[in-house]
């Protein structure tokens, strides 16, 4: 009698330590797997990191090495609709003229960021050439027409730098050099596209060097019309 009993508590012990050995296994497979989550997890966000937005690259340093570079900076934070680079880089008024030729008493200045946020204003810019009606358009109206519709990634698009007065690309005239005398003019120039065709097109960065940093001035919009 004494020999069954011992031999059954020998059973229920051999069974408690096996079921606890298995629970073990689990819990050390479920924090391994926790484990390897949390690994990729973290891999997956160095790969985010290392490929930040153009928003979480303003909130470093930016150098620009010429003043090409940062009328591309320039653009690329207009096209991008980038309020944050724009309050950083581009934070003194800029005058926006949808000519060559600068009507002072018409044109609006606006900062960058003031410009790419939206109300519901209607202002007026200019006088169409060879139509004569007053230019009415909200801000982002205007940036539509008169800046963003240049194509920047169009492969005919030849970048030149003024000192002086910019090339005129047909009977067009310019008074740019006479508003901001000190400035550097960053043309991006949209050949036509065929010889004798008049659908060319500029667009005009006026810059100004000052406290060896550079300021945007103006966006001027140059195109033929009738």
């Amino acid at each position: 009698m004494m020999k069954n009993i011992f031999l059954g508590l020998l059973v229920i012990a051999f069974t408690a330590c096996e079921n606890r050995g298995s629970d073990d296994s689990r819990s050390l497979g479920d924090q391994e797997g926790s484990l390897a989550s949390s690994k990729q997890d973290e891999s997956s966000g160095e790969q985010v990191n290392e490929t930040p937005s153009l928003k979480e690259d303003t909130m470093h340093e930016v150098q620009f090495d010429n003043v090409v570079e940062f009328a591309k900076f320039c653009a690329k934070t207009i096209e991008n609709g980038d309020v944050v680079a724009a309050e950083k880089w581009i934070d003194a008024p800029v005058m926006f003229s949808p000519y060559a030729f600068i009507d002072q008493q018409m044109v609006k200045k606006f900062t960058v960021a003031d410009m790419l946020i939206e109300d519901e204003t209607v202002y007026a810019w200019g006088i169409y050439d060879a139509r004569g009606d007053t230019i009415l358009k909200r801000k982002s109206e205007y940036l539509a027409e008169f800046v963003l519709s240049f194509n920047w990634e169009d492969e005919d698009v030849e970048v030149q730098v003024y000192d002086e007065k910019p090339m005129a690309y047909g009977s067009e005239l310019h008074n740019v050099q006479e508003v901001f005398p000190a400035a550097k003019y960053v043309s991006f120039y949209k050949p036509p596209s065929k010889e004798g065709f008049l659908d060319w097109r500029a667009l005009i960065f006026v810059i100004e060097e000052q406290n060896n940093s550079y300021q945007l001035k103006a966006i001027v919009n140059n195109q033929w019309t009738a």
